[in-house]
């Protein structure tokens, strides 16, 4: 069976959703949900969020308008990961160099572009229409929006055997995290900015580099 969206629409997977952007730039994500989703990734420590981590619906459509294609929603999947936190020796020393991501949910978030290194790839390619300011606004935006009565409600939706164990405990994290984003949040984005890709179709297309600031080249 197909896999839907909450409204029963069909959803496709990231390799589809690709490859219609390659076909028509009509096509595109909502890049703006996209980054809330990432941060609220940040959030909850979440670092496995690669290609076949999103389902994508269909939710806006422009037909009949001057633009022919369709928007397309992010759906997050796959949550295996979100939380994850390890006090063992082996993966402490994993931790350290050769894999920094696993360095786990912890009140800091230590080295971000780590935690978000598996989604480089698919950050820039989905994030590519959103600029610093953008960034700003939407991270000031979802930190008001997660408040802390948000946070306290969604955790204490944990079993209560879970809760007990660590409730309290993720709450003051989330908590923290949270507090943290607008900084660590740029600091991603910095980090994505030093390779950017330029998507394009099989449209014809006028792309137009601007290389008179070196620091700062447009296209």
């Amino acid at each position: 069976p197909q896999d839907i969206s909450a409204d029963g629409a069909e959803t496709k997977t990231t390799a589809k959703l690709l490859n219609k952007m390659l076909e028509d730039n009509d096509h595109r994500p909502d890049s703006q949900l996209v980054l809330r989703a990432r941060l609220l990734d940040i959030v909850i420590g979440d670092f496995d969020r690669h290609f076949d981590q999103w389902k994508w619906a269909t939710v806006d459509s422009t037909k009949g308008k001057d633009i022919k294609g369709r928007i397309y929603h992010p759906i997050p999947k796959n949550r295996g990961q979100a939380l994850f936190n390890s006090d063992g020796f082996i993966i402490k020393v994993a931790s350290g160099r050769a894999m920094p991501f696993l360095k786990g949910f912890r009140y800091q978030i230590p080295k971000v572009e780590w935690l978000g290194y598996r989604a480089k790839d698919f950050d820039r390619i989905y994030l590519t229409d959103l600029d610093s300011y953008d960034w700003k606004r939407i991270i000031t935006d979802v930190q008001q929006k997660l408040t802390d009565s948000v946070i306290t409600n969604s955790v204490k939706q944990m079993p209560p055997e879970a809760f007990a164990t660590r409730g309290e405990e993720t709450i003051k994290k989330m908590i923290s995290r949270r507090d943290l984003i607008a900084k660590e949040g740029m600091k991603y984005y910095h980090f994505l900015s030093k390779t950017v890709n330029v998507i394009g179709s099989n449209e014809k297309e006028y792309f137009k580099a601007d290389a008179a600031a070196q620091d700062a080249p447009k296209i």
